[in-house]
């Protein structure tokens, strides 16, 4: 059966062709420096050590020149807490929620998360900590506590999902 290509699919043929990524697309509309990044800043500093600089993001493909202006990447617009993120990317959210009984007919709780995506897997797996049992044994004269579920596993997949994420696709 054949098809016609739309424009989501025809956009990442394009890309291919030019061995460009989405994430790494410039977007021209706002100088890199105007970028509100001040949180995702902080958060690399946090687990890198490392400050966040011009050489930095230019490293990590996050800004690119373009005709003698420094212009973020898509990469770093949804890192970013700036508004054009949300006008841009209002789909790069994570959706968490905890169902009542064994069907989605009622919520217990439920949240979107909107934030920039440098924090949208800490908040979810927050929230799983929040609804998944803590048990304690006592081995000896120690109580050892354990999660219901390896709890390094869920963060795993919760910040593949989010880096892993095709955000060219809305």
């Amino acid at each position: 059966m054949n098809r016609l290509a739309n424009e989501t699919i025809i956009a990442e043929l394009e890309r291919k062709k030019r061995n460009v990524s989405f994430d790494s697309e410039i977007i021209p509309e706002k100088a890199a420096k105007e970028l509100n990044i001040e949180n995702f800043k902080a958060t690399f500093q946090e687990k890198t050590g490392e400050e966040l600089n011009e050489q930095v993001l230019r490293k990590l493909d996050l800004i690119k020149e373009f005709h003698g202006t420094e212009y973020p990447t898509n990469a770093l617009i949804l890192f970013s807490d700036d508004q054009s993120r949300n006008s841009m990317f209002h789909y790069a959210k994570v959706e968490c929620a905890r169902f009542k009984g064994v069907t989605s007919d009622e919520f217990i709780d439920q949240k979107s998360i909107t934030t920039n995506i440098a924090s949208q897997a800490e908040e979810a797996y927050n929230i799983v900590l929040r609804h998944i049992n803590k048990g304690a044994t006592v081995e000896g004269v120690y109580t050892v506590f354990r999660w219901e579920y390896p709890v390094k596993a869920i963060r795993e997949v919760i910040r593949n999902a989010v880096v892993h994420r095709d955000y060219s696709l809305t």
